[in-house]
């Protein structure tokens, strides 16, 4: 045998124990999710056809699109001025600037109970605070809109947080020359963040937005923190928490399992996206 060709072999060999587990709990749970989605009714679609025609289903998807719009775009937008101007900021004390991983090193259950000492019933924190600015208390889990602004300020401060940190890292790994030369050339701090930082920023933004979109996508502690604080989920919901109640509630695995496999297929666009970012930019290169 060849060195290559041992080289090859003994490079299998270390990634068999990967392949096997891939296997068993992400590759075979996925396929026969999509068999069961097109088996058990009266036609392949039918499983899919009856998913759209509940309208809790229907009402789940928009929350969840809209939510992933929305904050996808807010942490788009805020993340990297956050991360310039926190970088000026903080430049003799870096290692406060790890603090703001705290939300993302945090488990989501645990950032879903702390959103709800804020919102949930008259006594909550914000409640108490709102009235020194002169507004009125409010219950914000009463309806369809507060709850989703709730929801929707979670998983902006998940995001946003980790997005921001994230930029943060990959400006302080860039060398201080263009910026000093943009300083002696009389650059501002605007120009300086628009023709060097960004351009270098940019690829990490290509990661982190698409974990972002699928981490809202799939969110489901937040809606399972509501429902155990005795709200009605019917107000904002999400589809992993539709697809879990028929799946363990309902009694109705292949509707559920339709339902999983409508969220698949934005979470592949979005993984897709992602490779052809990457690739492209390594044939560019």
């Amino acid at each position: 045998m060849s060195f290559w060709r041992r080289r090859e072999v003994q490079g299998l060999l270390l990634m068999l124990p990967f392949l096997i587990l891939f296997s068993m709990f992400v590759l075979f749970p996925l396929i026969q999710t999509v068999i069961l989605s097109f088996s058990g009714g009266e036609n392949l679609f039918s499983h899919y056809l009856e998913a759209f025609s509940i309208p809790r289903f229907r009402q789940a998807l928009f929350h969840t699109l809209g939510m992933t719009l929305i904050s996808a775009a807010l942490v788009t937008l805020l993340s990297l001025p956050t991360a310039f101007l926190i970088q000026k900021i903080t430049s003799r004390h870096p290692r406060a600037r790890h603090l703001l991983a705290l939300p993302y090193a945090t488990s989501m259950m645990s950032l879903s109970l702390i959103n709800l000492m804020f919102f949930n019933g008259q006594n909550s924190l914000l409640n108490k605070l709102i009235p020194l600015f002169n507004l009125t208390p409010r219950d914000w889990l009463s309806s369809s809109g507060s709850a989703f602004f709730c929801v929707l300020v979670l998983m902006l401060w998940y995001g946003y947080s980790y997005t921001t940190f994230v930029c943060l890292l990959t400006m302080d790994s860039l060398p201080a020359e263009p910026y000093e030369a943009a300083t002696i050339a009389g650059a501002t701090h605007w120009q300086a963040f628009r023709y060097i930082t960004l351009p270098q920023v940019l690829p990490s933004l290509g990661y982190v937005i698409p974990t972002t979109i699928i981490a809202v996508l799939t969110m489901f502690e937040p809606v399972l923190a509501l429902y155990y604080s005795g709200m009605d989920v019917n107000l904002t919901t999400s589809l992993t928490y539709v697809f879990y109640q028929q799946a363990f509630s309902g009694g109705n695995p292949g509707l559920a399992c339709a339902m999983a496999c409508v969220l698949i297929v934005p979470v592949l666009l979005c993984c897709y996206l992602y490779m052809r970012y990457v690739l492209h930019n390594r044939t560019a290169r």
